[in-house]
C-alpha cells in the first residue's frame, strides 16, 4: 500500500482514497490510527441553489459613488456618534459653567 498523508487529526484526505486498498465488498481498508468521519452534505439541489445565489451576488453592479456616500453617512462613526458627542459637549459645558459660578 502507498504512503498515506495523515493530517494532524489523522483524517484521510480525498486524494488519499486512491492509495487505499479495497476489501472484496468494495469498502476501503482503513489503516490503524486513521479515523473516518462521514460528512453529510446538503442535497445537490440546495448546493446548486446556493451556488446560483452566490453567482448572482457577484454579478451585481458595483455601487455608485452616490450610493457609497449615502451608506457612509448612515454608518460612519462621524455621523452615528455625532449626536452623542454634541450631547456630551453640551453637558460638559453646562457642568463647567455650574462649577465656575
Amino acid at each position: 500500500m502507498s504512503e498515506i498523508t495523515k493530517t494532524p487529526a489523522t483524517f484521510i484526505k480525498p486524494e488519499d482514497l486512491t492509495h487505499l486498498e479495497k476489501n472484496p465488498d468494495g469498502t476501503y481498508k482503513i489503516p490503524a490510527g486513521v479515523e473516518i468521519n462521514i460528512i453529510n452534505y446538503p442535497p445537490i439541489e440546495e448546493l446548486e441553489a446556493k451556488l446560483t445565489d452566490l453567482q448572482a451576488k457577484l454579478a451585481e453592479p458595483e455601487p455608485s459613488d452616490a450610493e457609497l456616500i449615502e451608506y457612509a453617512k448612515q454608518f460612519h462613526p462621524f455621523y452615528t456618534d455625532k449626536p452623542w458627542i454634541e450631547k456630551e459637549l453640551e453637558e460638559t459645558n453646562n457642568i463647567i459653567k455650574l462649577l465656575k459660578s
